[in-house]
């Protein structure tokens, strides 16, 4: 053999295994093994070329082998005792044994001793595991029926005359294992006595070899004193020598409940002749040998016909089925004699007594046999299937009112097997077998990108039998792609073939409407969020059903399912009933105005239209669309209070004018009074007389300049800075105001430095400025203490002092201090404000927004500070040098 790796040989060897029939290969060693030779009869069965084969690893030629349980890499182990070893190869099946081989392998030593080498057969061996696979299934099953039949074992020694039995046997009894004895005194007491007499006998016959088994059915009394039927079957197994029989084995079964079946199963026969004489069946009986037909007497009952007047029943029956059907029933008695069909089964059309039609089925099978088997009787009923006939008849117009219904439907319906295939479409589907009759499938019309979705679940519905539902595309006739909302689920097979139901909505227009719809909500949601105006739909009750947006602090949540009128103020809710009514009673536009306040000194106003929304000529809600038109009212209402401030003006304005006439007529008196009274200091010597003309000088002198300072302050001067006297600007201001705050018993307190250096400065603007803050302090500490005579006092302090802003810009600065009403916290922001007023009607709300402006044009600023109830200080600072004394400079360049 140490020259097998010749060519010569190998040759030799491929030629001689091709001639083996049995499956044959030579494998090379060490591994991994690999098949060198395999001849024709191994490539059959392995169902491939024998090309295919040659140098192909054992393990995945033979794939599901084992060796000795384990895998091939096993085999090296088995190689070194060069032995010869077998591998099993099991090929299953959906869980079942499909094929076996058995691998036969040998080692080929060469002269070194070394494997190089193995020769292998292979076996079928399928039938013989298929053998012993029923053999131990058949011996399991003989287990379960053992253990399920409950056989209890005993055995009898002869030589010592006792008889042992298992527990089951007490339990037959309702003993417990051990509680008695059952020898043969409690035997004759127990056993009935009827039997002891045959079962004595026939234990005799086996024990003296007369019967080959001994085998008996007696009675024995139970525990309970109830009789318990046992059935008893033994066969000697030992003898002695002299061929006297020792010992007995034998097996006892409990055979009460046959015996009570038994009995029952005769009370059901009664009972089903009861039934039979008054229900649906009847029977009938035909001997064959003689050819007689007996009929139940029931038979003509059920058709309504009088039994006396039937003499010859079989006759009268064959004569009333007609020829035709006489014949088929003898054809389908034969057709079951000569084994062909397994009984007699044939649905007869008759009339009964009325005339109307009724159907019976007619049963039959063989009672009786002949020695040889062959069948003597055979016997069966007839039934009356009249309403299960027209149930079918129902059944049928119903599939056929179904058929045309599914028609109808605009959605495809189609019935498919397994593959797709088409079975049945309705007309909406027609087009889908309309080009291909022959071989239709739905998959024709499915594009090849959307086929493996269709596919999964009908795989989905075979697998769990429940319906899928999945979206597909279709290419209709017109080679369109439609898109499909595509339901599946499984029928009842058909000749043994899986049936689904496939059920296609066309969505192409819904998805093209949805899609529009979507846009067009899009759009109009996009309005409607968008629009500056609360918009929100309600009931007719008022209830708010959407709104698109709400006031600040509210969230839409807050607000949906409340009513519209528990958001609005109180004066307002009547307002908004009356417009829903009146909308809801005469279909036309409604509105009204309300307002809220945001705060104490500021409301927010709306314009509130409630528009009626029709739903087939009745009012079905309402738009409600409220608008702020806060700025409006505002605007309208500054236009007011200017119209009234510019009255004001020119009040004051006529004033003025009025005020210069009347200074220079007074001015010409008061001039003519002086100048008396001068004359009169001039020619008089008498001291008194000089005095009271002093007086009338001075008093004179004392008008003059109030009337002079009143000209000065109401003309209309230049309106370019110029370099003024500050205390002169102080002086005629108080001037004006003396009279006006000793009036009230006001206290004016003024702190002025010796020395006030000039200012650039609109001294009339200043003037009015001034004038305004001591007008202000009048009228709070008036407020405060009204005509008492508490302490009312205005104090008025000019300091000199550097900017904030600028250590290198001198400062002066008038304060203005009252311990007047004060001014609130709230209020302080708002005071330079245009129009805004604390004093009510009274006030224009112009004095101090104008003095601010004043202030800021004239380079400084003007603050303010209070402390409500105590105190209120105003502070105008001008800057000495800056803005002001450039503009003069400018001023005189031009000039």
């Amino acid at each position: 053999m140490s020259g097998f790796k010749a060519p010569a040989l190998e040759s030799i060897l491929a030629d001689a295994l091709s001639k083996i029939r049995i499956p044959t290969f030579v494998a090379t060693y060490p591994g991994p093994s690999r098949i060198r030779f395999a001849n024709p009869a191994l490539a059959t069965a392995l169902a491939c070329r024998v090309e295919d084969l040659v140098d192909r690893p054992l393990e995945d030629v033979f794939s599901g082998a084992k060796f000795c349980g384990n895998t091939w890499l096993h085999i090296e182990e088995a190689f070194k005792d060069n032995q010869s070893f077998s591998l099993l190869e099991h090929l299953d099946k959906d869980d079942e044994l499909h094929a076996a081989r058995e691998i036969l392998i040998a080692p080929i030593a060469v002269s070194s001793g070394t494997t190089g080498h193995m020769v292998g057969t292979v076996r079928d061996i399928t039938e013989s595991l298929r053998h012993r696979h029923v053999m131990d299934d058949a011996h399991r099953r003989l287990g379960i029926y053992l253990d399920i039949a409950r056989i209890s074992l005993w055995q009898t020694d002869l030589i010592a005359q006792k008889t042992h039995y298992d527990d089951l046997f007490f339990q037959f009894l309702g003993y417990e294992p051990g509680e008695i004895e059952p020898d043969w005194p409690w035997w004759i007491d127990n056993v009935d006595p009827t039997y002891q007499s045959i079962v004595s006998m026939r234990l005799r016959d086996a024990v003296e070899g007369f019967k080959s088994v001994f085998e008996v059915e007696y009675p024995i009394r139970g525990k309970d004193g109830s009789w318990v039927w046992v059935w008893s079957r033994g066969k000697v197994v030992a003898r002695d020598e002299n061929g006297q029989a020792t010992r007995l084995y034998g097996v006892l079964i409990n055979t009460t409940a046959y015996h009570e079946q038994t009995a029952s199963q005769a009370r059901s026969e009664q009972v089903i002749k009861m039934l039979v004489g008054g229900g649906t069946v009847a029977l009938w009986h035909r001997d064959l040998g003689t050819g007689e037909m007996q009929i139940d007497s029931h038979y003509f009952k059920m058709l309504g016909f009088d039994v006396d007047q039937v003499p010859d029943r079989a006759v009268w029956w064959h004569k009333h089925l007609g020829p035709a059907q006489s014949e088929t029933v003898i054809r389908r008695i034969d057709d079951y004699l000569y084994g062909e069909v397994p009984g007699v089964v044939v649905e007869l059309r008759v009339v009964d007594s009325a005339g109307n039609d009724r159907w019976m089925l007619m049963r039959g099978e063989t009672v009786s046999r002949s020695e040889t088997g062959r069948p003597t009787q055979i016997a069966g009923l007839f039934q009356d299937i009249t309403d299960l006939k027209r149930a079918q008849e129902r059944l049928v117009e119903s599939e056929d009112h179904m058929r045309r219904v599914l028609n109808a439907v605009p959605d495809i319906i189609a019935e498919i097997d397994t593959l797709g295939a088409l079975r049945y479409v309705n007309h909406a589907s027609a087009w889908l077998a309309e080009e291909k009759k022959s071989s239709a499938n739905i998959f024709d019309w499915i594009p090849a990108d959307a086929a493996k979705t269709v596919s999964d679940s009908l795989a989905m519905v075979r697998a769990t039998g429940k319906m899928t539902s999945t979206e597909a595309q279709f290419v209709d006739p017109g080679k369109e792609l439609r898109k499909f909302a595509l339901r599946m689920m499984p029928l009842p097979p058909k000749d043994g073939d899986e049936r689904f139901l496939c059920v296609a909505t066309d969505l192409t227009e819904q998805i093209a409407a949805t899609q529009a719809a979507a846009l067009s909500e899009q759009r109009m949601r996009w309005l409607w969020d968008n629009v500056p105006d609360i918009v929100a739909h309600l009931d007719l009750d008022g209830r708010v059903i959407y709104i698109n947006k709400v006031l600040t602090g509210f969230t839409v949540d807050d607000v949906i399912g409340t009513k519209a009128e528990d958001w609005f103020p109180a004066k307002a809710v009547h307002a908004h009933r009356k417009a829903m009514d009146d909308a809801k009673r005469t279909g036309i536009v409604q509105q009204f105005e309300t307002w809220f306040e945001k705060d104490v000194e500021k409301r927010i106003w709306f314009n509130i239209r409630m528009i009626p929304l029709l739903a087939d000529g009745e009012v079905a809600g309402f738009l409600s669309i409220t608008a702020d038109i806060t700025t409006t009212k505002e605007a309208e209402l500054a236009r007011r209070r200017y119209e009234g401030q510019l009255r004001q003006q020119q009040k004051l304005e006529s004033i003025g004018v009025l005020a210069a006439g009347v200074a220079h007529e007074i001015n010409n008196p008061i001039q003519g009074i002086m100048n008396m009274a001068e004359l009169m200091l001039m020619m008089t010597e008498d001291e008194q007389l000089k005095s009271n003309a002093g007086s009338i000088v001075r008093e004179c002198q004392r008008v003059a300049t109030i009337v002079r300072n009143m000209l000065t302050f109401s003309r209309q001067g230049a309106q370019e800075f110029i370099q003024a006297d500050l205390r002169k600007m102080i002086d005629e201001t108080l001037s004006l105001v003396k009279i006006l705050i000793k009036r009230d018993n006001v206290e004016l307190r003024t702190e002025l430095p010796d020395e006030l250096p000039p200012v650039v400065c609109r001294p009339q603007q200043v003037q009015q400025v001034l004038m305004n803050l001591i007008t202000n302090a009048r009228d709070a500490v008036n407020s405060r203490f009204g005509d008492s005579r508490d302490v009312k006092r205005v104090v008025l302090v000019v300091k000199l002092a550097a900017s904030g802003e600028s250590e290198n810009e001198d400062l002066v600065s008038l304060e203005v201090t009252d311990n007047g009403v004060g001014i609130k916290k709230d209020a302080l922001h708002h005071i330079f404000d245009p129009f805004y007023t604390t004093k009510g009607e009274a006030g224009t709300g112009l004095g101090l927004a104008i003095s601010h402006g004043i202030a800021r044009d004239h380079g400084g600023r003007l603050v303010c500070k209070s402390s409500p109830g105590m105190f209120t200080t105003f502070t105008l600072e001008l800057p000495l040098a800056g803005p002001a004394k450039s503009q003069l400079q400018r001023t005189r360049t031009a000039i």
